[in-house]
């Protein structure tokens, strides 16, 4: 059939109609052979140039022409589908990675089986184009299935192959490459070697055009075979073979479901050293103990605990099998296997996260939250949280959840309000007759669910009031939870974190009849924890530690005492501001907790930490820079006021005249710089300066004055230069 070449919008009007007779009838299957192999052809024909042949060039494109090539219902039909693709794919480099995601490599390495030349052909290029852009990492490969793969070239006679992989035990590297030029590469730089036994005296192959040039690389003693490109070159440790071999067993029992949870024993190909001085190891058949699901799934955990070499969990098909026994496992504890490799997976590689959004399973993690243990629920929030936590994502990420659906999850009907269920089954844990320390698994359940809540109330802020009902029961943990050592980790930063976004003030919520912050038996109960927990914190955290603990937690006491009654108002000023005795010595140098958050109020390497403590303590002192000069010193008030444009008292004295300290009574004894008692300045105990040696001390300050005024960073009078304009200077003889 002749196909005529169309330009502009007439091609792609055309392609696009194409490609929608081909989409409708992957559902209904009425096309007859020779229609499709016609549009075939035509769109081979269109997708010669991409321009205007958007439909083919693009994922669903992709999608629907490697159906036809795979599941074709004919050979001939899979093969136009095939040139589609390959031309698809070696014009336009997107589309390789585009036809790696879809993860159609096993269907490729089956059409390897065809002893053919057109499947040869196509399956070859496909495979060669799909690890070509060297864009792209040489792991690319591991979508095809190595386990698979392999036993579809290794040979054990004089069979004919394409493809063979060289294992080379110096760490062992695969190199894809036709036999014959890395043997005959090999043995000409080792003329003394024997051919590997397993190299077939007679071959043939068809795509060694792709390679052109090859070199042999000799690096610290180890052979291996590099194409000159480096394209091709698949780096294999025991590890990442294993891994393969894992995610293979759970891929094939995915479509079989044959594997059992308790050990039986198979045969399966591995590697072994043929000869210890060539160093080529082999593929040899051992018989091993098989595992079970939940044994294979350990095992994945372990080696996913770092990526290096364990590609075939961190890609998109390995997060699609873990998600399949992670949602739909036979039993709780495959499931709860398959979502801590999943877990992993989240944690260590932001990218996986993008993908397990793609793959849509955010209703089932929901669904997972139903689940009154606390395994489900540190597991479902954690891979809740990990989805929404990464910044390169916008936080719209989370809409993939379903708000509505996650809050029905989350909130079961109590008496007449709604109530969350896993913090309130954390919370009654606590009794009042002695603080508790949780188990472990229950302490991590709560953490994970108390960074979700902080999140999504961080993202959606109009969410908070839905949440705000978990308020008293965070602060019945907070409150009789006994405090770790040392204080801001696991669970007491999150349970305060939790608090930040939620309705405090109880505006807009219609929960509770008394705020919970305040309860009637005793206003200042959870106040005091609060300042408690930031007292020890202060002495036992570093700095550098504290500049990311410590401010949730005095953002919060700020929140808190913006709203908060008299009583606790008072109470704060009085556990955080300088008393009376502070001022024995200069301000910030007493061990009391004012003192030691003034001292770190000017920490050089906790800048935050610096503005959240000043903050902190100018709203105690009611807002105002005279009452914040007069309770902290002009030292530490005065940095604080000047970097936020606020007027700095004329003089540090003004601060001490002009108003009455707490007491209600004038303190015009205290030193304005220092905060220290006149009387409690040390004393000079040495002799009285001389006349002479007082005026050449004015003298060298008249000189450093008259320097700064020059500068402009002072404006202040010399008054010696002022009695010599006025002629009032005498030089006396």
């Amino acid at each position: 059939m002749e196909v005529r070449e169309l330009e502009g919008k007439e091609k792609l009007v055309e392609v696009l109609q194409l490609v929608d007779a081909l989409a409708k009838d992957v559902k209904s299957n009425k096309l007859q052979s020779s229609r499709l192999i016609e549009i075939l052809q035509q769109l081979r024909v269109h997708g010669r140039n991409p321009l205007n042949a958007d439909a083919i060039y693009s994922r669903e494109g992709i999608r629907i022409l490697a159906h036809y090539g795979f599941e074709g219902r004919s050979p001939a039909i899979s093969r136009e589908a095939l040139r589609c693709l390959a031309n698809a794919l070696l014009l336009e480099k997107d589309m390789r990675q585009i036809f790696v995601d879809l993860g159609h490599g096993p269907d490729v390495a089956e059409k390897l089986k065809e002893e053919n030349s057109d499947d040869e052909f196509l399956a070859s290029r496909l495979l060669f184009l799909s690890t070509y852009d060297s864009s792209y990492p040489p792991m690319t490969l591991t979508w095809i299935s190595i386990n698979y793969l392999r036993t579809m070239l290794w040979v054990k006679a004089s069979i004919t192959c394409n493809l063979v992989y060289l294992v080379y035990h110096s760490n062992c590297h695969f190199v894809i490459a036709p036999r014959r030029l890395a043997h005959e590469s090999y043995f000409s730089e080792h003329p003394s070697l024997s051919p590997h036994p397993l190299a077939p005296p007679d071959f043939r192959f068809s795509i060694s055009h792709f390679y052109t040039k090859w070199k042999f690389a000799n690096s610290k003693g180890k052979f291996v075979y590099l194409p000159a490109n480096h394209t091709c070159i698949l780096p294999v440790t025991e590890k990442l073979v294993e891994v393969l071999q894992l995610v293979d067993a759970l891929a094939k029992d995915v479509k079989s479901n044959k594997l059992q949870s308790s050990r039986t024993f198979f045969r399966y190909l591995s590697l072994c050293t043929l000869d210890m001085e060539m160093q080529i190891p082999s593929l040899t058949l051992f018989s091993v103990p098989r595992a079970g699901l939940i044994e294979i799934l350990q095992q994945l955990r372990v080696h996913g605990r770092n990526p290096l070499n364990a590609d075939a969990i961190y890609s998109r098909e390995g997060i699609r099998i873990l998600a399949h026994y992670g949602f739909e496992g036979r039993s709780p504890a495959i499931s709860r296997e398959a979502l801590r490799c999943l877990a992993n997976a989240l944690l260590l590689e932001k990218d996986m996260r993008q993908i397990f959004v793609d793959l849509g399973h955010g209703p089932d993690v929901a669904e997972k939250l139903k689940e009154e243990n606390s395994d489900d629920e540190f597991l479902a929030s954690r891979l809740l949280f990990l989805s929404t936590y990464d910044s390169s994502y916008p936080p719209m990420t989370l809409t993939w959840i379903s708000i509505n659906y996650l809050r029905t999850m989350l909130w079961v009907k109590a008496s007449i309000t709604y109530e969350p269920i896993h913090i309130y089954r954390h919370s009654k844990r606590f009794s009042k007759a002695k603080k508790k320390k949780l188990d472990k698994m229950d302490e991590l359940a709560l953490s994970e669910t108390l960074k979700l809540m902080f999140n999504i109330t961080n993202f959606y802020p109009h969410r908070g009031d839905t949440f705000s009902i978990s308020i008293p029961h965070i602060l019945k943990i907070l409150s009789r939870i006994e405090i770790p050592t040392p204080p801001l980790q696991a669970p007491v930063n999150y349970l305060i974190n939790s608090l930040l976004n939620l309705d405090l003030e109880a505006k807009k919520s219609k929960h509770f009849g008394t705020n919970p912050l305040f309860p009637k038996f005793d206003q200042n109960c959870n106040v005091d924890k609060m300042i408690n927990i930031l007292d020890q914190a202060v002495a036992m955290h570093k700095p550098e530690h504290l500049e990311t603990l410590a401010v949730p937690l005095l953002t919060l006491l700020r929140k808190i005492y913006s709203f908060a009654p008299e009583g606790p108002r008072k109470y704060m000023e009085w556990l955080l501001l300088p008393e009376d005795d502070d001022h024995d010595l200069p301000i910030g140098q007493s061990n009391t907790l004012s003192s030691r958050l003034l001292r770190l109020s000017t920490s050089p390497v906790a800048p935050s930490l610096r503005e959240g403590i000043s903050a902190l303590m100018f709203e105690l002192s009611g807002s105002d820079a005279t009452d914040f000069v007069r309770n902290v010193g002009y030292g530490f008030a005065a940095g604080f006021l000047m970097s936020h444009d606020m007027p700095v008292p004329e003089t540090a004295k003004e601060a001490f005249s002009s108003n009455t300290s707490r007491g209600g009574e004038l303190n015009p004894n205290v030193n304005p710089i220092t905060g220290q008692r006149w009387d409690a300045e040390p004393r000079d105990t040495g002799p009285e300066m001389s006349q002479e040696e007082k005026e050449r001390e004015a003298e060298r300050l008249f000189v450093l004055f008259e320097r700064l005024r020059a500068t402009g960073v002072v404006d202040v009078e010399n008054r010696v230069r002022t009695a010599l304009e006025q002629g009032r200077f005498e030089e006396l003889e």
